[in-house]
């Protein structure tokens, strides 16, 4: 459902010639490729191979609503972004997209995706 509006907002982004960044987890890679392909692109993938409940549960980070949810919604959600970004890696690899893990080095992954971004 979200596509037609991501494809109107690049294209209306991409007109003004302006940098810009699109993210969000309802973005799929092979979005991102037909994308890239349309316009003059560039795209980075950011994953949590391993996210645990520790990890999406931390109140510092960008889940705060999930501070005091019940330890099994917690998990499944880690479980969701776990296997949201095995499946979003491996389609990062077949169309050539950069695919960066958060989780082990965050600012090291965010140097490489800022990186990738530049060329």
């Amino acid at each position: 459902m979200f596509q037609p509006y991501l494809e109107r907002a690049v294209s209306f982004l991409h007109a003004s010639h302006q940098s810009f960044g699109i993210e969000g987890e309802v973005i799929l890679p092979e979005t991102a490729a037909k994308l890239r392909a349309n316009y003059d692109a560039s795209v980075v993938f950011l994953v949590r191979r391993a996210a645990t409940p520790a990890d999406v549960g931390d109140p510092r980070g960008p889940n705060a609503w999930l501070t005091d949810a019940a330890p099994d919604l917690v998990a499944a959600v880690a479980a969701e972004a776990a296997a949201w970004s095995a499946q979003a890696e491996q389609a990062c690899a077949g169309l050539r997209i950069p695919c960066f893990d958060v989780g082990p080095d965050f600012e090291r992954a965010m140097a490489d995706a800022a990186s990738a971004l530049k060329r």
